[in-house]
């Protein structure tokens, strides 16, 4: 019986020892026994570009324009044109993921380290189902010119820019996209990465502007 009780017992003492090695082997406490993980980045960068559309800040703005030709007061009697317009429309900023380079994501003992593309403006566009011509005064010999038209939208368009810019749709941009690719890699529970490290290039001053917003 006593020979069964000290079996027992030292296999009890394995038992513990061996989970105490497991644990520790699991936790990197033993040196030169820590699990060593390789992630497939490229997976992990094609996954995130994936994230494109969930990045994008979009501002919204209405405005009273006037748009009226430029000419004499005595001509603007006979010829002069006045085109009171309220403009509804918006401005979207983003960070185009497709344009991660395989460089841009690394790991590396542990750490995930990401970097991000500039934040950059995606477009801007007036809302024609809100947009409408208020006031319209003509001289009297004038000619309606669609240019006037043309130009008075054109001019929303540049003022919502602005204001957008003003009003920093770049930086949340940034933001948004960070907090987007942060809980997207928590959610991919990623083995071996205890820690994430993003980096955002900052956005260009002189990067052309996508065509709707020039």
């Amino acid at each position: 019986m006593k020979t069964l009780m000290k079996y027992a017992v030292l296999l009890i003492v394995i038992a513990v020892l061996i989970i105490g090695l497991l644990f520790a082997y699991g936790r990197g406490l033993i040196p030169g026994l820590a699990p060593s993980y390789t992630l497939n980045v490229t997976i992990i960068r094609d996954q995130i570009q994936q994230l494109s559309t969930l990045t994008t800040t979009r501002f919204s703005y209405s405005s009273l324009v006037t748009t009226e030709r430029d000419m004499p007061g005595f001509l603007k009697l006979l010829y002069g044109e006045q085109q009171v317009m309220v403009a509804v429309g918006h401005v979207t900023a983003g960070i185009d993921m497709t344009q991660i380079k395989p460089e841009d994501v690394q790991f590396t003992a542990g750490t995930l380290s990401v970097r991000l593309p500039a934040p950059a403006l995606l477009d801007c566009f007036l809302d024609e189902n809100a947009t409408y011509i208020a006031a319209e005064n003509t001289g009297l010999f004038a000619r309606p010119a669609s240019s006037v038209d043309v130009e008075t939208r054109r001019y929303a368009v540049r003022q919502f820019r602005t204001a957008a810019l003003e009003n920093d749709i770049l930086g949340n941009a940034q933001s948004q996209a960070q907090t987007a690719v942060r809980a997207f890699v928590e959610l991919l529970a990623l083995p071996g990465v205890t820690n994430l490290q993003l980096t955002i290039t900052a956005p260009d001053p002189n990067a052309p502007l996508p065509a709707t917003c020039a």
